[in-house]
């Protein structure tokens, strides 16, 4: 016996109703999904264009110089610290070179003197074993007006390899290096910048920060920790005038090569990495350096985690091998 034709009417409506609510709901998240989306693009486009394109067509020269006459850059005897502070020089600013290697701090010190007609300073410091505040480091930072603090010194692994496999100096030297010498010296410098009320710290971080990477975790766990501490700092400070800000960049072509394949062409190189990342200081609290690595970062966001896992670890294991 079937049902009377009201009531198999009246099941089908309320059905309707059921599935009309859930159809409803289901757009609902999706269009905040699609929201969420569209203003994650916008500030992604707003971050870029304040970056790479403003900072471009109206250039502030004299946004450096307002933080202090002087900028000390850690790891300055060579490559990426090298390149800061040759470049905060021509931008007017004394230079105090903190590095290992003596005869290579008076070089680059006669140089950059020579070039630019700055003052500088140098600091024979030994970044890897015990790291400590000493009276010369003291001295020389309650000496000057510094409104500047590049942090890149930097120990990396000489090759990927599993964390029980590294000898113990290693991990006691990328501890010392990218942890300790550099949560110090900032403490040493900022305490100056806060009794003046304004200053910069710029933190060079890396790719390998913002994903856990195995087979070089001790590298990788040093570049997190420094990711939280700029952040965590720039919370601190918010108040002040002083701003910390971190520079993530992927990979950087040390200078041009004709023999550069397709993939490292692309690659922006050191100096103009560098001149772009100084153009953004005082911009924002977060940058990468170059529109390339903005691009790189913003599609490595978008992938799933566990997939970018899975790459990474494949990709590691590889180089591991």
């Amino acid at each position: 016996m079937g049902l009377p034709p009201d009531s198999a009417s009246l099941i089908m409506l309320e059905i309707g109703k059921e599935l009309k609510f859930y159809e409803d709901t289901l757009a609902l998240i999706g269009l905040l999904y699609a929201g969420k989306l569209a203003t994650s693009f916008s500030l992604s486009l707003y971050r870029g264009f304040k970056e790479h394109i403003f900072t471009k067509l109206y250039p502030n020269k004299e946004t450096v110089l307002s933080f202090g006459s002087w900028a000390v850059v850690t790891g300055a005897t060579g490559g990426v610290g090298k390149a800061f502070a040759e470049e905060l020089a021509r931008r007017g600013l004394n230079i105090v070179l903190l590095d290992s290697d003596l005869e290579k701090l008076n070089e680059v010190s006669a140089e950059i003197e020579q070039e630019t007609g700055v003052d500088t300073k140098i600091i024979e410091v030994d970044f890897l074993d015990d790291f400590v505040i000493t009276e010369s480091i003291m001295d020389v930072v309650k000496s000057i007006d510094a409104g500047i603090l590049v942090n890149t010194f930097q120990v990396v692994m000489q090759c990927p390899m599993p964390f029980v496999k590294c000898s113990l100096e290693e991990v006691n030297a990328i501890l010392n290096a990218n942890i300790k010498s550099l949560t110090m010296i900032t403490y040493v410098v900022m305490n100056g910048m806060l009794q003046r009320n304004r200053g910069l710290i710029l933190n060079l971080s890396a790719f390998s920060g913002l994903y856990p990477v195995p087979f070089i975790s001790v590298y990788s766990a040093s570049k997190a920790y420094l990711e939280f501490f700029s952040r965590s700092l720039s919370m601190e400070c918010k108040n002040t005038n002083i701003m910390i800000q971190s520079v993530t960049p992927g990979l950087i072509k040390a200078d041009e090569n004709p023999n550069d394949n397709a993939l490292t062409y692309v690659l922006p190189n050191m100096n103009n990495f560098v001149r772009n990342t100084v153009d953004s200081l005082g911009m924002s609290s977060r940058i990468t350096g170059s529109w390339f690595f903005s691009m790189e970062l913003w599609l490595l966001k978008r992938v799933p985690e566990f997939i970018m896992q899975l790459i990474v670890f494949e990709l590691m294991s590889t180089a591991c091998r």
